[in-house]
């Protein structure tokens, strides 16, 4: 499975309010489970792994991985999901297997992926503020289940997971300091200055050649392709937005040549500059 084909569907969506005089059992999902703390703190034990529940700290657990409530004193959502809607007739909550009479028979679904491998067992992110919002949507649209609910909370829950996704490959590259996030916005702010590996080494402080193999790694192109891309993209909302000419876009665009612009437009876009912006006036 890789990220790009999710379709996830949402089983159960509830706010949980765990105290000392909560006891839990040692269990085993048979689908994918999402924690995020809203208040208070709390542990949970995943495999040998304990973690710290804290407020807007977040944990994934996959289907088949063990897992049980420590000491808990807290206010969380919990979601219950599947990546993938081949089980979407099963609607209701699916209560979870006691450990000691589990077997891989009673896991729904395969959660083994090529490109993203937190997803696989659990992965927790100890801040996870920005996600806040979207688990309380989430929670909100499967209480009222208004029309198009499932279509609602399967559409946040990809975005919960694709940002879980980013979390886990910045962690995996093992360097806190690169920013992908920063860098390609300052990319979409000055596209039209001149910009390199040199150039964004020097205003980031990375070794160009580690700046350019990072980048690479978050974002699956290199820099100079990812530059490009963006001032053509840019290129076609002058021409769809403006009369200027070719040649005037280009060099907005930040492209010293207007050959060099039309070259990359096409082998982009698919066809020349020219031609599209025919098919504009047709």
């Amino acid at each position: 499975m890789e990220l790009s084909n999710i379709k996830p569907f949402v089983r159960f969506a509830r706010l949980m309010s765990l105290n000392s005089n909560s006891v839990f059992s040692e269990v085993s999902p048979v689908d994918a489970r999402l924690f995020y703390t809203h208040n208070g703190e709390g542990k949970i034990k995943v495999d040998d792994k304990i973690f710290t529940m804290r407020p807007l700290s977040l944990l994934y657990i996959a289907p088949g991985q063990k897992y049980r409530f420590l000491s808990c004193n807290v206010v969380c959502t919990a979601i219950n999901f599947d990546f993938g809607d081949n089980f979407s007739y099963l609607e209701t909550p699916i209560p979870p297997i006691i450990t000691d009479t589990h077997n891989s028979n009673h896991i729904l679904e395969n959660t083994s992926f090529s490109d993203v491998v937190c997803f696989d067992k659990f992965y927790h992110i100890p801040e996870a503020g920005s996600l806040q919002t979207y688990f309380i949507k989430i929670r909100n649209a499967y209480e009222k289940k208004l029309p198009f609910y499932r279509l609602e909370t399967s559409t946040l829950m990809a975005y919960i997971l694709l940002k879980i996704a980013q979390t886990s490959k910045r962690d995996l590259s093992g360097q806190d300091k690169f920013d992908i996030e920063k860098i390609t916005e300052y990319i979409h702010k000055h596209y039209n200055e001149e910009i390199n590996n040199s150039s964004l080494a020097e205003i980031f402080f990375f070794h160009p050649n580690y700046l350019n193999s990072q980048f690479k790694k978050c974002i699956g192109k290199s820099l100079h392709s990812y530059v490009l891309e963006v001032r053509v993209l840019k290129s076609v909302e002058l021409m769809e937005s403006t009369s200027k000419s070719i040649t005037e876009i280009a060099e907005e665009c930040g492209f010293n040549s207007v050959n060099y612009f039309i070259r990359y437009f096409k082998k982009i876009i698919g066809i020349s500059p020219g031609s599209y912006r025919k098919r504009l006036s047709v």
